[in-house]
């Protein structure tokens, strides 16, 4: 059973693969960190859930033991912070204490929303920081120099962008210059065969009123 873990041999052969999971490790104090205080707040909370909400089922007001004991109000809790029907949970117990969707959106912010965000930054920071580190390595620099260097990239790069911007927007000016000639010789050869139909009719009849003339 235990072989299928040899499928993570697989992370050390894909470059990309295996930075990730290098500047996972390299973050693990500051997520340890973080879900010490996610803890912190979860433990909190299932206090004040418990002690607020413990009788709700067995007077009949949720269909559920959410609350009863404080290990279920730790996994109601994890429920509502990964956002699964935790809408359901603040409705039937928020029908008997209407103040309780006040408590419920103050923990889906904090827990939800501000944690999880925080451990993304941190992995985000990991991987910038792993970054500078492979531009040091590559070609010889110190970290600090990486960072100004890439720090010249990007703007290098915007400015690229910005001049591509800049020309494609030419290009679109003469696109339109362009429709516009040909518009306005479209309209002059018009008016060119207007203008020789009228000569022609004209002629026809100058003609014909020769010809009537000598007879």
């Amino acid at each position: 059973v235990f072989r299928i873990f040899r499928a993570f041999r697989f992370l050390t052969k894909v470059q990309m693969l295996r930075n990730v999971v290098v500047a996972l490790f390299s973050v693990v104090p500051a997520i340890a960190a973080i879900t010490v205080l996610l803890l912190l707040i979860l433990y909190i909370f299932s206090v004040m859930y418990t002690q607020l909400f413990k009788n709700f089922f067995e007077e009949g007001y949720t269909t559920v033991n959410y609350f009863g004991r404080l290990d279920l109000t730790l996994f109601s809790l994890f429920q509502i912070m990964c956002l699964d029907e935790w809408s359901g949970i603040a409705y039937e117990v928020g029908e008997q204490d209407y103040w309780a969707w006040l408590i419920f959106i103050i923990f889906v912010v904090m827990s939800a929303f501000v944690v999880v965000n925080l451990i993304i930054a941190v992995i985000c920071d990991a991987l910038q920081i792993l970054r500078k580190a492979e531009r040091a390595m590559l070609f010889g620099l110190s970290e600090d120099e990486a960072g100004e260097w890439e720090a010249k990239d990007n703007n290098s790069n915007e400015q690229v962008q910005t001049e591509e911007g800049r020309i494609q927007q030419r290009i679109n000016d003469m696109h339109r210059m362009l429709d516009e000639v040909v518009a306005s010789q479209e309209k002059m050869h018009r008016t060119i065969q207007y203008l020789s139909i009228v000569v022609n009719s004209q002629e026809t009849k100058n003609l014909s009123s020769g010809s009537k003339v000598m007879q």
